[in-house]
């Protein structure tokens, strides 16, 4: 989840959902990066330095992504799908 939120109850809440890592803006490109890659669990040179891990729901992933274009988010679905999420 990336958020602006500056609410300290948001890693419960986040928790309490079942979203793997929550991230705060401004983020960069290579924090954001790290966390898609922790969360579809791929190893990560070093652990995102502004993510909060949360423990994991099971095999796979219910990942809620916000994409307005139709041709991304088939493209994001095409990287998704074939991963079980």
């Amino acid at each position: 989840m990336l958020s602006s939120a500056d609410d300290p109850d948001w890693n419960r809440r986040c928790a309490a959902l079942g979203v793997a890592i929550y991230l705060r803006k401004p983020v960069s490109q290579s924090d954001l990066f790290d966390a898609l890659m922790q969360t579809l669990g791929a190893p990560t040179v070093a652990p995102a330095s502004v993510a909060t891990p949360l423990p994991a729901a099971g095999p796979f992933r219910r990942i809620l992504l916000v994409q307005d274009r139709p041709v991304n988010q088939m493209v994001a679905q095409g990287h998704l799908q074939p991963a079980g999420h």
